[in-house]
């Protein structure tokens, strides 16, 4: 009987260690008013949601920093935002840096690689700021 409690005993706390340190270590991305964990979109401008990174398939995620790769989606505010057009470009995803949104640890900085074209106004590498939901 000892040895079945002392194995239940262990078992317990390997589970206590593993949840432990799954909430201390893992990272997780905010798309605007939520945190998501490997999501297939991110968008980047949540209040007219003009640039987004979609059809996302993430090489890593949830460590210290997560690679992907996908499109950058963006409006051309060609002749006006309100009036443009949506485009795609293939694009390359970085994820860096944490922060702390209540009880969850999120990537604070996103870098986006354009691989061909880069659009007008941004970099071939475009750095963006992630912050905690605010909804």
């Amino acid at each position: 009987m000892s040895r079945a409690i002392s194995s239940f005993t262990l078992a317990v706390a390997l589970l206590a260690g593993a949840a432990a340190f799954a909430s201390s270590g893992h990272r997780y991305v905010t798309d605007c008013n939520k945190i998501k964990d490997r999501p297939s979109s991110i968008t980047i401008t949540c209040g007219d949601a003009n640039a987004a990174a979609i059809d996302l398939h993430w090489d890593m995620f949830g460590g210290t920093k997560a690679h992907g790769s996908g499109k950058f989606a963006y409006n051309d505010c060609k002749p006006s935002c309100a009036a443009g057009s949506g485009k795609t470009v293939p694009a390359a995803i970085t994820l860096r840096g944490a922060k702390s949104c209540g009880s969850k640890t999120v990537y604070h900085e996103m870098i986006v690689h354009f691989l061909h074209t880069v659009p007008k106004g941004y970099r071939r590498y475009e750095p963006f700021l992630l912050g905690c939901p605010t909804g």
